[in-house]
């Protein structure tokens, strides 16, 4: 999905819950989140990818700490540990995420999802490889309608309007 995936938390995000928040690119959680990964207590392993976004958010050993203990995180514990992005009260949830989201769908998605992309292999990939698509990402958007368009618009010092191609 080209598109930043905003991830809004209010409640309990306990195993699969837990999995999902984890892929989003930006998670926002009211003050009255708790998280935990739960599998372990059921005596299940984990899935829905949490092995896989987990250690790279927090680390492997805290990571080992959340998948072996099921220990639950509060939602500022949550954004210390780089989980969560933001914590804002639970009347205010909803309206925060809607507004990060259309901020998002206003911006360069062609440029956001080739981002993701990026970013996905940059724990993986030796640094060469990440250049390469660095520079192979760069020229790619040079040929949208929005890579010239941004670019302009920062030399005349304007506002860019943005239109995902």
């Amino acid at each position: 999905m080209d598109a930043p995936l905003v991830v809004a938390v209010n409640g309990a995000a306990g195993g699969g819950g837990f999995s999902m928040m984890l892929a989003g690119d930006f998670v926002i959680a009211s003050s009255k989140a708790k998280l935990v990964s739960a599998y372990t207590a059921s005596g299940l392993t984990p899935d829905g990818s949490s092995t896989y976004y987990l250690a790279k958010h927090v680390g492997l050993l805290r990571a080992k700490e959340l998948m072996f203990t099921n220990r639950v995180l509060t939602a500022n514990e949550a954004m210390d540990w780089g989980l969560v992005n933001r914590v804002v009260e639970p009347d205010e949830l909803m309206d925060t995420a809607m507004a990060m989201v259309q901020d998002f769908a206003k911006g360069p998605t062609k440029s956001f999802g080739r981002l993701k992309r990026m970013l996905q292999t940059a724990f993986s990939d030796p640094m060469e490889a990440q250049l390469e698509k660095e520079t192979q990402g760069i020229a790619s958007m040079m040929t949208t309608r929005d890579g010239p368009h941004g670019l302009e618009s920062f030399l005349n010092k304007q506002k860019p309007e943005f239109e995902g191609r």
